[in-house]
């Protein structure tokens, strides 16, 4: 399981090390991954991949997991909540 949560001070989605491979962790791999994002009207996302690579596969496979078991606030179109796409960051660092 992956813990995320937002950073609202620079609109990004931080990577908490835990869901980071063993392996990684212990490398001391950090970096950003940018996803291109489809989020379905039920806030689940339905549609994942890598559009700017962190340079480590690891990072970057990691931020599709993250995002594919995570929940979001779909957006809404005349109140109801429908379908959209965005381009998110996913900063790992290792404290």
């Amino acid at each position: 399981k992956f813990r995320i949560f937002m950073n609202q001070t620079a609109g990004d989605l931080a990577v908490v090390p835990e869901c980071l491979e063993a392996e990684a962790r212990r490398r001391g791999i950090e970096g950003e991954t940018v996803l291109e994002l489809t989020v379905d009207a039920a806030g689940r996302v339905s549609f994942a991949e890598v559009a700017v690579s962190s340079g480590h596969p690891e990072l970057d496979a990691a931020a599709v997991r993250a995002v594919k078991a995570a929940e979001f606030t779909p957006a809404k179109s005349g109140g109801s909540p429908v379908e959209s796409s965005a381009r998110l960051k996913l900063v790992f660092r290792l404290k």
